[in-house]
Order: structure tokens, then sequence, then C-alpha cells
């Protein structure tokens, strides 16, 4: 979750309590704070030799939104005078609050700080009131880049002693700030002391409100946190402009999903990108991105990226290093899951390795580097899979995939197993196992990949011990599939089976990708049931092949993704009516994911694959694939091109085939938006 504030707006509320005078102005949140600048048009384009006046027009610059010109003031009044602190804090504030280049931003408010020092040696408020005023600023300045920079301990370390050198209550943010690194040090309950002494001062409440929001649901009381974040939103909206209802709003829509309210968790996102602080931080758009995911309506999720990357390159002085590992996350299961899996891998090894702040959300490191994990255990899976059917033109290049392909296994194996003592030794025991806890990064559709490797008597145990407490509509189901998949992977295919049969007609329409993931597991839990010593029953066939076509048509990628074949009613026809050797070849280069459905089957086959070949010519021969869906009547993929008679081509063309006949095409409907309680005050307010 997302701090109740942007930075520059604390400053603001820093500025209004106690007639302290802003260091860089912001005239779009206190335009009373440039009144005293004089005339604008008493600035000529020379740069003056004196400092003071530097500094004059930097912070006319910084109120006209000029930064970079304002910079380049203070780096010329840097120059003049080198150990004048007020330069350095001000250089330290334009990259924190305007750039979010948080070690540079460090580093000239910790030069400020030994230079103030240096100046009136440790004042503990005895000193002037001006001075006194910077000193308060250089301390808040600097809990706060330590909180950008996850060093939430020293972040609290200056907060206490700003709290010595004025009195916390006379702030005005103090308490919510305070909560805040007191919640990142996982200190939730001293956390929520902290945010309810706010209240009792009369703090800003839209911060305090929100703050109590994030710590409510931290402990569970859900309904109490989103009556905080409504509190919030009101408040943020009550100051016009100068508010950020975007930052409660998401909020809000997070606990919504918590509680399998996903109309109203989308409602809330789609609110809080409206607002004119909607790209702000990254928040919001990630937020709904995963709920689409998690509905199977991956070009939507895109799009909302997407959208985020276009409104944010209007900062473009703002460093990404807020949210550039977590779009590469998302980014990538979104390529994962809709059949472009190269893409996938470069997205969430990028996901792995890209720096990452994570002070100012509820989640941290771990998160992440759990989650994009998983996803790339899961990712070299379905690489692994996909070897097994791509063509190759060389020899050579089969065995290259032949020797790969244990390595990519041993890889994944070793991730996942990463993953596991990451989660159970960094992780309080876990903890994000309980479905849709808000601050984690974590896919709870596909988590069951990474719980079979636990015992299955320890994680039966502890699933029914989270049960027993977790009363959610729409929990218990998601927590069945990771035991039926853990048994599978330890042999108890039978019981798995009935779990999974229950489970496929009680899953809510909307948890597409978990139905996807039921599927899949139903489809390798009868492939485990069968034995030479048995055959299958008509029954079994049957239900098995409706199962593998419900597959396709729900998640196509899942097919290829999974290594499970989609059997399919094939023709070949050829101009002249000969048969073709071509054709045959292509045909059985096809068995491994299209292979076709048994005679007594075909009345219920949905999928056909046609197979058509043109007059050779010298260059080679030209083959057009398609597969229809005869009950639309659609062409879902077609490819055409030729293949040489010594063979070359053909790994081109069936792959491209291959790649379109499993690759998303169109998102189902999401739900009706309900609308929220507060919907009206939002449409006048947004």
């Amino acid at each position: 979750m997302k701090n109740s504030r942007l930075l520059k707006a604390t400053l603001s509320a820093l500025i209004l309590s106690h007639s302290f005078v802003p260091l860089l102005g912001n005239a779009q949140e206190s335009p009373s704070s440039i009144d005293g600048l004089g005339d604008l048009s008493a600035f000529t384009e020379k740069d003056s030799k004196d400092p003071d006046e530097l500094i004059n027009q930097a912070e006319v610059l910084m109120a006209k939104k000029q930064g970079i010109d304002a910079r380049a003031k203070l780096q010329k009044a840097l120059e003049i005078s080198p150990d004048d602190y007020r330069i350095h804090l001000k250089l330290g504030q334009y990259y924190l609050a305007e750039v979010g280049q948080f070690t540079l931003a460090y580093r000239y408010i910790r030069k400020s700080e030994e230079l103030f020092m240096k100046k009136f040696g440790n004042p503990d408020g005895s000193v002037d009131p001006i001075n006194l005023r910077d000193q308060v600023f250089i301390l808040y300045l600097k809990s706060e880049a330590e909180l950008n920079l996850d060093k939430y301990q020293d972040s609290l370390n200056t907060l206490d002693k700003l709290a010595q050198v004025f009195p916390p209550a006379g702030l005005g943010w103090y308490n919510a700030t305070r909560a805040w690194v007191l919640m990142k040090l996982k200190r939730t309950d001293e956390a929520l002391q902290t945010a309810q002494q706010g209240l009792i001062v009369d703090e800003d409440s839209k911060r305090i409100y929100n703050i109590l929001g994030i710590l409510l649901s931290v402990r569970g009381e859900r309904e109490l946190s989103l009556k905080a974040f409504s509190k919030a939103i009101t408040t943020e909206l009550a100051y016009g402009s100068m508010g950020q209802a975007a930052t409660p709003l998401n909020n809000i829509g997070e606990v919504y999903r918590e509680l399998f309210r996903d109309n109203l968790a989308e409602a809330s996102w789609i609110k809080a990108l409206q607002m004119k602080d909607g790209c702000d931080h990254v928040l919001p758009s990630l937020n709904m991105s995963f709920l689409y995911i998690d509905q199977g309506r991956f070009l939507q999720a895109d799009r909302v990226l997407r959208d985020f990357e276009a409104c944010y390159a209007a900062y473009s002085s703002r460093e990404d290093t807020e949210h550039r590992a977590l779009l590469a996350l998302s980014k990538g299961r979104i390529a994962l899951h809709e059949g472009d899996f190269d893409s996938a891998l470069t997205l969430l090894k990028d996901a792995e390795e890209r720096e990452q702040w994570f002070g100012k959300i509820g989640t941290d490191e771990n998160d992440v580097r759990l989650a994009s994990g998983i996803a790339m255990a899961n990712a070299l899976t379905t690489e692994v899979n996909m070897l097994h059917d791509i063509t190759r033109d060389k020899w050579s290049d089969y065995l290259q995939d032949l020797a790969l392909i244990p390595q990519l296994k041993i890889r994944s194996w070793w991730l996942q197993r990463q993953a596991r003592r990451l989660a159970v030794e960094k992780m309080d025991d876990f903890e994000d196992l309980s479905i849709r806890n808000s601050d984690t990064m974590i896919e709870y559709p596909t988590l069951g990949s990474t719980l079979a490797g636990f015992p299955t008597t320890s994680l039966r145990r502890r699933l029914n011990r989270i049960m027993e407490t977790d009363k959610r509509e729409g929990a218990k189901q998601q927590y069945e599939i990771y035991l039926a998949q853990n048994l599978l992977a330890h042999g108890s295919t039978a019981e798995a089976l009935e779990m999974l049969n229950r489970l496929k007609t009680t899953l809510r329409p909307i948890d597409r990708l978990a139905k996807a993931q039921v599927l899949t597991l139903l489809l390798q839990g009868w492939e485990q049931k069968k034995s030479w010593w048995r055959s299958q029953t008509v029954d079994e066939r049957t239900q098995i092949f409706l199962t593998q076509q419900e597959l396709y048509e729900l998640l196509p990628s899942q097919i290829r993704a999974a290594g499970l074949a989609l059997p399919v009613v094939s023709n070949q026809y050829t101009t002249d009516g000969s048969k073709s050797r071509e054709l045959e070849r292509v045909r059985k280069l096809l068995q491994v994911r299209l292979p076709e459905v048994e005679a007594d089957l075909q009345p219920l086959a949905r999928y056909s694959l046609r197979l058509q070949q043109s007059v050779g010519s010298q260059e080679g021969t030209q083959i057009t694939m398609e597969l229809l869906d005869k009950v639309t009547g659609n062409i879902l993929s077609t490819e055409t091109g030729t293949i040489a008679k010594n063979g070359e081509g053909t790994e081109a063309l069936l792959n491209k085939f291959l790649t379109s006949t499993f690759h998303h095409r169109r998102d189902p409907n999401g739900e009706p938006i309900q609308q929220l309680e507060f919907l009206e005050e939002l449409t006048n307010n947004g």
C-alpha cells in the first residue's frame, strides 16, 4: 500500500505549521508560499554572484514548476558558497521531491546537516526561530530520504531526534509519518497507537485516517479499515485541487480485493486513475493489472500499465526507481499468460535484477524477490514444455534443445526451492500465504507450483488452520487448489481429483486464472491415473477431451505452457488432389500439441486443423495451416509459408503457427462495475 501523502504534500503541511517558510515552494499546494518573493520581473536572465539572490531565484523557479532551471541556480550558488548548508538542503529537497533520486538527495541532506552542526553546534531547540525552522526541516527531509532508501530504523532514529528539537504535536504531520515508519519495521501495534495519538492531537486528518486504514487492514479489521479510508477520501476531496484522493482510493481498492469484492476494487482503482494525482505512483495501475490478470483480461492488464507509463512520462525529470521492478514483474506475468514466452523471460529477469525502492509502499524487497522467483520458475517450466513442440530445421539445434531441457528443469526447481526457503525464513513463516494479502506481489492462482514442494502433512495442517479463521467468501476454494496440487505432486491422485472436480463447479466465474489452474491440474491428474493395466472408460475419455477444449477456450496459452495437448479433427488438401509427403510431415510434427481426436469423440470436437498445399515450384511448396472453431466458424490462427525441397522453412512456419494458435486473442467481459458509496461525491470533485 502507498503512503497516504506524497512528499511534496507533507512539505506543505510542514510549511503551514508554526509559520514555517518553504525552502522550495509549491505554488499548487501552497499558493501563499510565494507571496513574499517579490516581483518576478525583477529577475534577469544573467546569474547573480550573490548566493542569497540565487537561492531566491531558485525558490521562484521551483514555485513556477521549473525545477531544472532552479537546480542550475542552486548549483551556481554552490560554486560560490560551497559551505552554505541552505544550498545543500534545497538541492536535497529537489532531488528527493522532484526527481526521486534518493541516494543523491540523501547525500546533499546529510551534508547540509553536517554544515549546520558545524555552524551552530548541536542546538537542541534553544536557537532562534529561523535556525530552528531550518534544523527541523533538515531532520524532516533526512527521515524522508532514509524512508525512501529503505533505512527504516535510521528514519525512526531521525524522527526521535526531531522530537527532541521541536514538540511533535506542533508539526501536524509527525505521528502519521512515524506510524508509517513503525509499520515498515513491522511494529504494527505501536504504529496503530501512534496513529490514534495523531487523531487526538488533531493532526492532518486525511493522512491519519489513511494510515489508520492501512494498519487496520494489516490487523485483519477490514470493515473498520474501509470506514477509515472512506473518511480519508472525503477529506482529500474537500481540499479540492490540493487534495490527493488517488492514494486512499487505491488503498480502499486493495481492501475490497482482499474481501473478493472485485467490482468495487475495480471501481476504486478506475476512480483513482481519474484523479489529478492518479499516476503520481504506480499502485492503482499495478493493482488493477493484478486484478485483470486474475480475471484473464490480459489485454486490459497490459493497457493499464502502458497508460501509466505514458502518464508518468509527463514527469520528465523524475526517476522511476519506485516502480521499475514492479512494472517488469506484472508485464512478465501478462506476457507469460498471453503466450509470449520469450518476452516473459526477459521481463521477469528484469524484475529480479532492476533496482527498486520500497519505502513508500507496503511491500518490500522480499515480497518482490519471492514473487519474481516464482514467476521465473513457472516461466522456465513453460520453456521446457515449449521445447518439446518446437520444430528445428537442423539436427544440431534439436540436440541443443535436448541438452538445455535438464538445465532449465534444475533451475526452475532451484528457484522454487529458494522461494519456499525465503517465504519460511524471511517472511514470518510465509505470512503471505493468506489469500490476496494486499501488500504482497504474489500471483495467488498459480502459487500452488511453489506449495507443491512442501510436505503434504505440514501444508494440510497449515491450510486447515488458516481456513478455520479465514471466513471470506471465495478464499476457501483458493486454499483447496493449493492442497490439490500438493496432493498430485505427492502421488495422492484420487483425493486430488475429487477435490478438483468439486472446485471446477464452485469457483466464481470471474476467477478465470484459478479456473484454468483447476482444469490444468485435472488433466495432469487424469494423466497420472492412467496405467498400462487399466484402460480409460468412454466417460473418462470424454471428460478429458471436453476439459481440454474448455481449457483452450479459457486460456489458450496454458495448453502449451503446461505441456498439454488440444485434440483436433484434421483435414489435408492439395490443389491437384494428390497425396503430399510435405503435408504428412507437417501433420506429424504438429501431433505433439495438436493430436488427432479419437474417432468416437469426433462428433464432440469443436476445433479442426486444415492443412492445404498449393502446387510446388522451384522454390519449394507453399503450405497454409489454419485452426478453425467449428462452433463460431472463426479462423483462430493461420499461417502461410514456403517449405524448400530440403525441408528448410519448416521451423519458421510451424513455430509461428503454434505461437499464434496458443496465444491470447481477446479478453472476456468483466463484471458490471458496482457504484461506490461515495461515487457521486467523487464524480463532482474528480
